[in-house]
């Protein structure tokens, strides 16, 4: 579309440096990385996972809270060049778009390189016990949490859903009960980037979703 960001996924951007051209891995064909279905795949799958461990870690939304949630990340998807009429609108046309893609999807080297990496990322060598000590076990709920298609892709068992939906309950509780301002002030900074960006008088509310829809009623006005 006309009004997409060029400079998210062309050869001067970060993803692009990154990633380059995805290359399939059955036909060797090349793709660029701002192809519509890539895009399209890309989007849903985020969506996909935040709505999912949102709502197995305990937290209360309501069916058409996650339906207006899908919809409203249809704005995220115009700003990368998709059509948002043509992609999914709520949880229901969700669940379509990965039982009509599933049959298609094929766990190539990038996909394991990627698994391994976020497994083991490189750090200082000071890190180094800090990672196999806490990032390790993130690393490990992250993988248990992914949908039974995945774990069939990389080759592997999937965990039984109730014990990581146990464990991504304790875990959200755990994350809650840090305090919204020290939370706000987390890496990477995006919390009060967005803040600013809003207005001095914007901030998260403490997420009332049982009776409100949305963090902010407008723009620059926080919810009471």
């Amino acid at each position: 579309m006309n009004d997409a960001d060029p400079g998210l996924f062309g050869p001067g951007s970060v993803t692009w440096q990154l990633h380059g051209d995805p290359i399939d891995p059955a036909t060797g064909e090349i793709y660029g990385i701002g192809e519509p279905e890539l895009l399209l795949w890309v989007h849903c799958a985020e969506v996909d996972s935040h709505l999912q461990v949102e709502r197995r870690s305990g937290y209360p939304l309501t069916d058409a809270q996650a339906d207006r949630y899908v919809d409203e990340h249809r704005e995220g998807a115009r700003l990368v060049g998709l059509d948002p009429d043509h992609v999914p609108a709520s949880a229901a046309h969700l669940a379509a778009y990965f039982d009509r893609v599933s049959p298609e999807l094929v766990a190539g080297e990038e996909a394991f390189a990627v698994d391994g990496f976020l497994r083991r990322p490189p750090v200082h060598a000071l890190l180094v016990p800090a990672r196999a000590l806490l990032w390790r076990r993130v690393a490990a709920l992250a993988h248990q949490s992914l949908p039974p298609y995945a774990h069939e892709l990389y080759g592997r068992p999937a965990p039984p859903p109730q014990a990581v939906d146990r464990r991504l309950r304790a875990t959200g509780a755990l994350l809650r009960a840090i305090p919204a301002g020290l939370r706000r002030q987390l890496p990477p900074g995006h919390i009060p980037k967005a803040m600013a960006r809003l207005g001095p008088d914007s901030r998260p509310t403490p997420y009332k979703l049982r009776s409100q829809a949305a963090i902010l009623d407008g723009p620059g006005r926080a919810q009471q």
